[in-house]
């Protein structure tokens, strides 16, 4: 497992949850939905949760999101991105890859021109303006 990713998630009214993978003990208030990182290997970040706003800085992991009504930010650069579930904005920087399962997603990149495989409907999957 990697050691040292961490994930800050906040919802509307600066509502805050903590993960951390070295301890795994998580804090959450009441009010937000809970919401994970968990490494699958050495090389990848995985969130999953609800209603959550994320921003983590990478360096060539592979990013998984998974559930709905998500806002998250990865800055640095990444292998593949994949999102399951609807109604999420992500905002990438340098990824190779982009896949996308669900419904009415916005997924926008900074960089080189990635891969996009588009699995859902009224999904946007563009450059960043």
């Amino acid at each position: 497992m990697a050691a040292g990713i961490g994930l800050g998630a906040c919802s509307q009214g600066n509502t805050q949850q903590e993960v951390s993978t070295a301890d795994n003990v998580s804090r959450a208030t009441p009010t937000a939905t809970a919401a994970t990182a968990t490494p699958e290997t050495a090389e990848d970040v995985v969130i999953n949760g609800n209603n959550t706003v994320q921003t983590q800085a990478v360096s060539g992991q592979n990013i998984e999101v998974t559930g709905d009504s998500n806002s998250a930010t990865f800055t640095g650069h990444s292998q593949e991105f994949n999102l399951t579930g609807s109604d999420n904005v992500v905002v990438l920087e340098n990824v190779k890859a982009i896949e996308v399962t669900g419904d009415n997603n916005t997924v926008t990149w900074r960089g080189s021109t990635p891969t996009v495989t588009n699995l859902g409907q009224h999904n946007v999957i563009e450059r960043a303006k």
